[in-house]
């Protein structure tokens, strides 16, 4: 059996990320915001990857920048999820709040939004993240 190769996104893919997003979530809304976060100034083309088999694609993963409003600045910020407490730990993911990042909806449970610190993580950022508006253009 063949193995998956994992590659960038190339531009005649958003036909098919569409389509592999809406299967795994279930509905359209999520693939609508993969292409309103890939149309606005926070995508990062090199850190949008597909999963490739026989041809197909068979997943994907993107990141987009989110800002970080704390003291005594708004920040830049990549590496956060919302996604199943039981999965992303596995990777080093644990709850923001445990970093002093607190979540966009403070409805969120606090297990479910996680981060990953980087080498180049710096303790002293802090603040609530607030979602670019493709986040919302869905």
């Amino acid at each position: 059996m063949a193995e998956p190769t994992l590659r960038a996104e190339q531009p005649g893919d958003g036909d098919a990320i569409a389509a592999v997003t809406a299967a795994a979530f279930g509905k359209q809304l999520e693939a609508r915001m993969v292409g309103a976060i890939r149309a606005s100034d926070r995508f990062v083309p090199e850190l949008s990857l597909v999963a490739e088999l026989d041809g197909r694609i068979i997943g994907h993963v993107i990141l987009s920048y989110v800002d970080l409003v704390g003291e005594p600045v708004t920040t830049r910020v990549l590496v956060l999820v919302l996604g199943h407490p039981w999965y992303y730990p596995r990777f080093g993911f644990r709850p923001a709040s445990q970093l002093g990042i607190a979540a966009p909806d403070p409805e969120l449970p606090d297990e479910v939004f996680m981060a990953l610190p980087l080498q180049s993580y710096d303790p002293g950022l802090r603040g609530r993240v607030v979602l670019p508006p493709a986040f919302a253009a869905t």
